[in-house]
């Protein structure tokens, strides 16, 4: 397993980034999860519990369960894509994509209303062919 000091990212840049210079929550941050990384790998491969690991960077081995839990263990939304419409009801996704954005309080409608932005009645607005015109 790497060393804090000898990843591949410079653990000055990270502090810079995310600790506004302080170079000690970073390393702190990141031997935990090595040391968490080294535990639940002795654990699942070697099948030993390994707290001598756990007690080096100040934890217990139920802190680094927890960790586990909340860091690798995604929830089911995160690990699978639900999606919202029905293939079988054979509805053409397309035409839903932005109907229910904006409305004048006429819950989902598909877009046309009577109304204006600025509620104000829509004046109506008549295409005139082009020959009528020069006539």
């Amino acid at each position: 397993m790497p060393d804090v000091k000898s990843m591949r990212i410079p653990v000055r840049y990270l502090s810079n980034l995310l600790t506004a210079g302080k170079d000690e929550p970073v390393i702190n941050g990141l031997e935990r999860m090595l040391a968490m990384r080294s535990y639940m790998r002795s654990k699942t491969v070697d099948g030993e519990i390994n707290e001598a690991v756990a007690e080096q960077v100040g934890m217990t081995a139920q802190m680094i369960e927890d960790m586990y839990h909340v860091m690798s263990i995604a929830n089911y939304e995160d690990r699978f894509v639900i999606p919202t419409s029905h293939r079988e009801l054979g509805e053409d996704a397309y035409d839903k994509r932005g109907s229910c954005g904006f409305s004048f309080g006429n819950g989902c409608s598909g877009g046309n209303s009577s109304e204006n932005l600025f509620g104000a009645k829509k004046t109506r607005t008549v295409q005139t062919p082009i020959d009528l015109i020069g006539s």
